[in-house]
């Protein structure tokens, strides 16, 4: 059944590793705990031979680039399809004009995290100029590869707008963001819960909504706003999507991990954490 239900896979979520060289205070890990385990090049080349119509790949962390196999991983799947590579930037900051180059050409869009301009200050996530420094870079080798996705918590919604206004200034075309849920294990809290402040990060992402996938933006407001789940952008674990674990693990779903044959009903297991993980499965 497995075998059978992977042959007509079209998108795949890989998570190549579970390893971060940051220590964000939002980070979901730190009640999940991490594998050291990776993926290795073997395991994207059974992952192509069980998927063969497979031609979008997600690639996700922990931080990709901490794999010393990354480099391979994106140039395998990249001669069978779209890749599409989830980062925090840090790591390629520090890569030659030539290696960036190679990874740059190889690799469909790059989805980088971002969460202020504030580097001395903002305390949730540190190395915010070498993001930035990585984000400059691949803008002047290719503008349409770079999506920034800016982290919302209660220490920047004050000056989204300007973030977002610097980020176009940098010459970025795609924006999006991810509203930071609050975790088990922290004793900071980060989520913004406030319906008067949502409407207005709402508000703030309207005025800009050229940079934005609407459909996507639409579907949080509902789901923030309205309480209300947007049939339009369905989970797509209840479809033709795969996730293939860190421990090269073959699961429908990242967040409860159903098992494959069993889908049902998403709209019973659907959460504000799918929502802000679902957008990098339909891309513009």
């Amino acid at each position: 059944m497995e075998m059978q239900e992977l042959k007509k896979c079209k998108k795949i979520l890989i998570e190549v590793n579970q390893t971060c060289n940051l220590n964000c205070t939002y980070c979901f890990y730190k009640d999940y705990g991490r594998t050291s385990q990776s993926l290795t090049i073997n395991n994207i080349i059974e992952l192509l031979k069980k998927c063969p119509t497979a031609n979008e790949f997600y690639l996700t962390g922990g931080e990709c680039f901490t794999s010393i196999n990354i480099e391979n991983i994106i140039e395998k799947l990249s001669q069978k399809g779209k890749v599409i590579v989830f980062t925090n930037g840090i790591i390629l900051n520090k890569y030659s004009d030539n290696r960036l180059l190679t990874v740059v050409n190889n690799v469909d869009r790059f989805i980088i995290s971002f969460d202020s301009f504030d580097f001395k200050n903002y305390f949730c996530r540190k190395k915010l100029d070498e993001t930035i420094n990585t984000i400059e870079k691949i803008l002047k080798i290719n503008p349409k590869k770079v999506e920034v996705k800016v982290c919302i918590t209660q220490y920047n919604y004050e000056y989204l707008e300007k973030t977002f206004e610097q980020l176009i200034k940098l010459g970025v075309e795609f924006l999006s963001v991810n509203f930071v849920f609050d975790i088990q294990n922290s004793t900071i809290k980060h989520e913004v819960k406030e319906t008067a402040i949502l409407k207005n990060i709402f508000r703030i992402i309207y005025k800009y909504k050229k940079y934005f996938n609407i459909d996507y933006i639409n579907m949080l407001y509902d789901l923030y706003i309205n309480n209300k789940i947007n049939d339009k952008f369905p989970c797509l674990a209840d479809y033709s999507y795969y996730y293939l674990t860190s421990t090269n693990q073959y699961l429908i779903c990242p967040g409860n991990c159903k098992k494959i044959g069993q889908r049902g009903n998403w709209k019973e297991c659907f959460s504000k954490e799918c929502a802000n993980e679902w957008e990098i499965m339909y891309m513009r």
